[in-house]
């Protein structure tokens, strides 16, 4: 499920990588999309860490927002899905 949301999110910021800069939108699309085509999305979310393109869309997009209430909604969003992960993890459930 997870790999499945970070290649949604890959898709929904690859417009904006690709209009900030063409070839870190380039390298977006080598990094992040063809890698996602060729396999079953087997740790896909280690292989997206490297597309640091999209962190700066989202970044962009979460700075110049004129509500910041958008800013906190990902921040609650994250953090409490880091909670969620620690849980799991300190009840052995992280792996099978």
């Amino acid at each position: 499920m997870i790999d499945r949301v970070f290649f949604v999110l890959l898709l929904v910021c690859l417009p904006a990588a690709l209009r900030r800069n063409t070839t870190l939108g380039l390298y977006t699309v080598f990094l992040g999309i063809i890698p996602a085509t060729s396999t079953l999305l087997i740790s896909y979310s280690r292989n997206i860490m490297m597309c640091f393109p999209i962190f700066i869309a989202m970044a962009r997009f979460l700075a110049g927002s004129e509500r910041k209430e958008v800013f906190w909604y990902v921040v609650a969003l994250l953090g409490s899905l880091q909670v969620c992960f620690l849980i799991r993890y300190l009840n052995f459930y992280w792996a099978g």
